[in-house]
C-alpha cells in the first residue's frame, strides 16, 4: 500500500483508535489544487509505519449534507443529545 504523498498538504482535525493497529482520521487536505475533507482509516505496516487505507475524500459542498446524515444516524442509534 502506498504511503501518503509528501507533497499533499494535510491538516489533521481529529483521530480515533478503532482497533489495535488502526486509526480513523479526519483531515483537511489539498490535492491537485482542490480542498477536501478526508475521512480515512490508517494502519501500521509490519515496520510500524502509519499508512493510509480505505477512505473517502469529501468535497466542501458535500460536508454539510454528510454532517446532517451522520447526525441522523447518531439519533437513530439512540446516541444523540
Amino acid at each position: 500500500m502506498a504511503k501518503a504523498p509528501e507533497d499533499e498538504d494535510r491538516n489533521l482535525i481529529g483521530e480515533w483508535q478503532v482497533s489495535k493497529r488502526d486509526l480513523l482520521r479526519v483531515e483537511i487536505r489539498q490535492f491537485k489544487g482542490t480542498t477536501f475533507v478526508d475521512l480515512r482509516r490508517w494502519y501500521r505496516d509490519a515496520l510500524g509505519v502509519l499508512c493510509p487505507g480505505k477512505g473517502v475524500s469529501v468535497p466542501p459542498d458535500i460536508v454539510r449534507r454528510l454532517w446532517k446524515a451522520l447526525r441522523k444516524a447518531e439519533l437513530k442509534l439512540g446516541r444523540g443529545q
